[in-house]
This record gives structure tokens, C-alpha cells and sequence, in this order.
């Protein structure tokens, strides 16, 4: 896939839990010019990780990471740009600065703490939900630890800590506030079962691409759907409890802009370059045909 990709020219990145990375796949990735690899590495202790992403083993992701580098320095390579992502959580937050830490040692430019979507079973444990004190300090540490290695630690959302956000997470009473969310739109995860689901944060899948084609699923009766209950005002189940987009005062000037931004601009910009290219290319023709002429 990541070759046929790049033979089309354009830039790749994924994400991924690290778990299956081995020497040989470490080789492939960096000979195949991957961009940028994001690895979902939630610890910085092997007891922590098993009881985050069990089965995974903390040493594997590790090893694959440390592959990744190495065969970077062998070719001769800048890329894939390594980074990880770290969601904040009550049972892993402290160790939020070790991370960073682990970061520099393993050679990765980022490190990311996203906020945690609650859902059934994981109550209580989002740390920019119910313990933005404790998230911001670590945060901080490990912001601090960053600029003195080198690493870049960023915040998704980068107000997830502030305790009175002008865009709030979590509401009681949603009457007035709505979401605003361009993912629906713009973007989708191909889950590697084959499943498009629109984001990250999504467990529905929208259809499987070992039945229909991605423009069959991405204009099909499911998405359409979703977009439909998104824009009516009626957010599905999983839109509410996505921390990544909060909640906000809805208002006819909030509107106007979240469509144009969102939903019109990109597509103008993107007609806009496609005619460009097009003048660009009867330009070219022109000028090859008037060559042609002359000789």
C-alpha cells in the first residue's frame, strides 16, 4: 500500500501501536519513504503498558522504534519522522514525563498528550476531564524536560487543562451548545480490517473496503447519514463524548464560520489549484505546439 501511494507522489503518515514493528518491516518503512510514523505509546514502564494495551509488549514497541532509527542512520535517511502519541489517563498520567525522557533516547522529534474520550468501562479515568491539575503539572514537566532534550511536546487539544475552557468537553446541559467537527468532511481512518470509520475516536465503521470502493463508502447511505445527524443539531453518541472537539455556544456567526472554514473554503481552494493546473498545462501545450511550428 505505502508503495503504491508513494508512486502516486504524495506524502504518507500513519499511526500505529508499534507492536509488530520488527527489523525487517523497520527496513521496508524507511526504504519506502514513509513521512511520519505515529506510535501510540501510552507508558514508560512495561507494568503500566500491559495493563494499557494488553497484549501488546512494551519491549517489542521499543525494539521497533530503536529498528526504525538505526536503519534510518544505515541508508542514510531523514524519514519517517518519528513521533508518539500518549493519552492522558488517571493510571499513566505520572509517567507522562518519563516519556519524554524515553523520547530522546529512542530518537523521536514529538511527543503528544491527547486528551481521553470516556466510554463505557473507562469512567473516571480522563485526565482532562477529572484531573486537570494533575494533568497540567505533568504536562508542564514533561514540556520542561522537552525543551532541555530537544523533544517538541505539544497539548491535543491544547486547552484540554484549562478548568473554565471557553470551549467546554464535558457539559451536563447541552441545550444551546453544539459541535463543530470538519472530520465528516475531510477526513477518514482505514482501519487495517478494511473498515472506514470517520475518525480516530469512532468505533462505527461506515463500511469495509473488501465490499465497496473508499468513494462507495465515503459517498454511501452511512456517511451521508452521520453528516446529516451531525449538521440537524442531533450529535451521535460517540461525537459526545469526543474530547478532541468540545462543546460550544452555538450562534449564527459560529455557524457561518465553522461551514465556510470547513466545509466551502477547501473546496474552493482545491477547485481553485485544479484550474490552475489545468491553465498550467495548456500553457505547456501551447508552448510545446509552437515549438513544434518553428522547427
Amino acid at each position: 500500500m505505502l508503495k503504491t501511494i508513494k508512486a502516486q507522489g504524495s506524502d504518507v503518515y500513519t499511526i500505529s501501536n508499534g507492536t509488530l514493528i520488527d527489523d525487517d518491516l523497520a527496513r521496508q518503512l524507511v526504504e519506502c519513504d514513509l513521512n511520519k510514523l505515529i506510535v501510540s505509546l501510552d507508558a514508560a514502564t512495561s507494568e503500566t503498558y500491559a495493563g494499557i494495551r494488553p497484549p501488546g509488549r512494551f519491549a517489542d514497541v521499543l525494539n521497533g522504534i530503536k529498528a526504525i532509527g538505526s536503519w534510518k542512520q544505515k541508508l542514510g535517511r531523514t524519514q519517517p519522522r518519528l513521533e508518539l502519541a500518549f493519552v492522558g489517563m488517571k493510571s499513566n498520567i505520572e509517567e507522562f514525563p518519563r516519556v519524554v525522557q524515553l523520547a530522546h533516547e529512542l530518537g523521536v522529534a514529538q511527543v503528544c498528550l491527547q486528551a481521553m474520550g470516556e466510554y463505557p468501562g473507562l469512567e473516571n479515568e480522563s485526565v482532562a476531564a477529572h484531573f486537570k491539575a494533575l494533568g497540567r503539572r505533568m504536562f508542564e514537566e514533561g514540556q520542561r524536560r522537552g525543551r532541555e532534550l530537544g523533544v517538541q511536546v505539544i497539548l491535543q487539544p491544547p486547552d484540554q487543562f484549562e478548568e473554565d475552557r471557553g470551549e467546554r468537553n464535558l457539559i451536563e446541559d447541552r441545550r444551546g451548545y453544539g459541535k463543530q467537527c470538519h472530520d465528516l468532511w475531510n477526513k477518514a481512518l482505514i482501519a487495517a480490517t478494511g473498515n472506514v470509520l470517520p475518525c480516530c475516536a469512532s468505533p462505527v465503521s461506515m463500511g469495509n473496503l473488501r465490499d465497496s470502493t473508499f468513494e462507495g463508502i465515503w459517498r454511501g447511505p452511512a456517511f451521508t447519514r452521520l453528516r446529516r445527524q451531525f449538521l440537524s443539531g442531533e450529535i451521535p453518541e460517540m461525537c459526545k463524548q469526543c474530547t478532541g472537539t468540545a462543546w460550544v455556544e452555538m450562534s449564527a456567526r459560529r455557524d457561518l464560520r465553522f461551514f465556510f472554514s470547513g466545509l466551502l473554503a477547501p473546496r474552493l481552494k482545491r477547485r481553485v489549484k485544479r484550474k490552475l493546473k489545468q491553465y498550467a498545462a495548456l500553457r505547456w501545450a501551447k508552448r510545446q505546439l509552437d515549438r513544434a511550428r518553428r522547427k
